[in-house]
């Protein structure tokens, strides 16, 4: 029975864990990093890195380089439900790169190693057990690993988690659900869709589901997926994604695919767990629930995560310390430092997303300021409070509703221009004629009478050019628009007032 004893002990070699161990192994301690499955390993995620990854972590900018496969993301569009509104982002810089994930994270576990972690990947795990002074872990095949404090990296269903007792479970309503596929395509698909295409379409409450769909496009693949709430999954996902493919082909965006082989993922979607530490264990990524509940992306928590569990292990190996819980909630007061208040903004604006979807988008599309708060808050550009969110919301609500009624006013008055010159004239004629005479005949009992003269058509036109002005005010030659309108209006009152005059004269 083999038995070896370390500083640090990482379960699961995704990019949160391989984050943690390299950093700590730069420092001189012994660390081991372990993962079940068999490496380079393939991981269903759309694999879309947003720009700050690389300003936090220069020497991923290295790892991109030597990845023929990884593009740069230069711009994005998302659709409304309906799809009657979108909101477009073009950049000269890059928003983000796309990378393969099997390909990047193995990238990330040879840094790792190279920087003196030991790897051991195909690694079952029987049992871990929290002893008074180490955890011990023992595979399946009966070897036997001890750290002083192990970290749990293993996501959504960490193994480490429900063995410390920290998450038995995530609940329905803070986990997403996601199928999706990753399509080959050849050079002359790639060319024919250089016209058409984003780096990223995302369709918001596709199908009405709470959640999107997306298109990632890469080198020579084409990364296509659809996700929503566990606890609001009401259809067959798999027919959804179907009929998302075949509005994709509608729209021209992607070529003819074949539908096989679709891979599915869980995703914790809320704010991360109350507590994500305890004695001699901390989680970071996904087993943390550090994840954008927004847009679901998790790789610049995920590194972040492993950057600052690797900060506290080195502040206490360095200090001799031991890993109980009281030092090891260092670890919680930076990330929620780091980037706690940006998660909640985050999910704040989520609910206001489940408030009105088709909203969010059409602000987005009218509202410059509205876009770009939403893009980077999706993105992760700039932290933006929950109350500058809610404000620039409300605005834009009061601001487009009474830009919506003015124009339904409009419309009215449009609907009643086309009824006069539609054969309504001759009625609203009879009937004003017959009004004015009947209040005529109340008033002078019989004296000399004068009644209004009928709707002309001067007055009409009058009006029709006041309607065109306010609805098309580009259009408007005269420098001064609001002296035009009034100028109208003064016309139709001096008519009125002749008219009402010539009246009170007849009591």
């Amino acid at each position: 029975m083999d038995r070896n004893i370390f500083d640090v002990i990482i379960v699961g070699a995704g990019p949160a864990g391989s984050t943690a161990a390299k950093f700590i192994a730069e420092e001189g301690f012994k660390v081991l990093l372990i993962d079940r499955a068999k490496f380079p390993r393939n991981k269903p995620c759309g694999g879309a890195l947003t720009r700050r990854v690389i300003e936090r972590f220069p020497y991923i900018a290295e790892i991109l380089r030597k990845l023929l496969t990884s593009q740069e993301i230069f711009d994005g569009k998302i659709y409304s439900p309906s799809l009657k509104y979108s909101a477009e982002i073009v950049s000269e810089n890059p928003l983000g790169f796309m990378v393969f994930r099997d390909e990047f994270d193995y990238e990330l576990v040879k840094i790792a190693k190279n920087a003196g972690v030991e790897f051991i990947d195909d690694y079952h795990i029987k049992n871990v057990i929290f002893n008074k002074d180490s955890v011990r872990i023992r595979s399946k095949s009966d070897s036997i690993v001890e750290c002083k404090v192990i970290i749990g990296a293993d996501g959504v269903r960490s193994l480490i988690a429900k063995k410390s007792g920290l998450n038995l479970r995530w609940r329905p309503d803070q986990l997403g659900v996601c199928i999706l596929k990753e399509f080959e395509i050849n050079e002359d698909h790639i060319k024919h869709l250089q016209k058409h295409k984003k780096g990223i379409h995302i369709h918001i409450g596709f199908e009405n589901l709470y959640g999107y769909a997306w298109t990632f496009f890469k080198k020579n693949r084409i990364n296509i997926g659809i996700g929503c709430l566990l606890s609001e999954k009401k259809d067959n996902l798999k027919e959804v994604y179907h009929k998302y493919i075949a509005l994709l082909n509608e729209e021209g965006i992607i070529p003819d695919l074949k539908i096989e082989n679709l891979k599915g993922a869980l995703i914790p979607l809320k704010l991360p767990l109350k507590k994500t530490y305890g004695d001699k264990v901390l989680l970071i990524g996904d087993a943390a629930g550090f994840v954008n509940s927004l847009s679901g992306e998790g790789l610049y928590y995920a590194l972040s995560s492993g950057e600052i569990a690797a900060k506290t292990c080195i502040e206490i190996l360095k200090k001799g310390h031991s890993f109980s819980e009281k030092n090891l909630r260092l670890y919680q007061k930076l990330w929620l430092k780091d980037f706690g208040k940006e998660l909640k903004s985050i999910l704040f604006l989520r609910r206001f997303t489940r408030i009105w979807l088709e909203g969010i988008i059409k602000y987005a599309h009218l509202d410059e300021k509205w876009k770009n708060m939403i893009m980077n808050v999706i993105l992760g550009f700039k932290n933006i409070s929950k109350l500058t969110l809610a404000r620039r919301y409300m605005w834009c609500r009061f601001k487009f509703w009474v830009k919506d009624m003015f124009f339904a006013v409009i419309d009215a008055i449009s609907y009643v221009f086309n009824f006069y010159h539609y054969g309504g004239a001759k009625i609203l004629n009879q009937f004003v004629t017959g009004f004015e005479n009947l209040m005529i005949e109340i008033a002078t009992f019989g004296q000399n009478r004068l009644p209004f003269n009928n709707i002309k058509i001067e007055e009409l036109k009058i009006w029709e050019e006041i309607y065109e002005t306010i609805k098309n005010p580009k259009k408007n030659k005269e420098k001064n628009m609001l002296t035009y309108i009034f100028s109208r209006f003064k016309l139709i009152l001096n008519k009125f007032v002749e008219k009402l005059r010539i009246s009170i004269n007849t009591f």
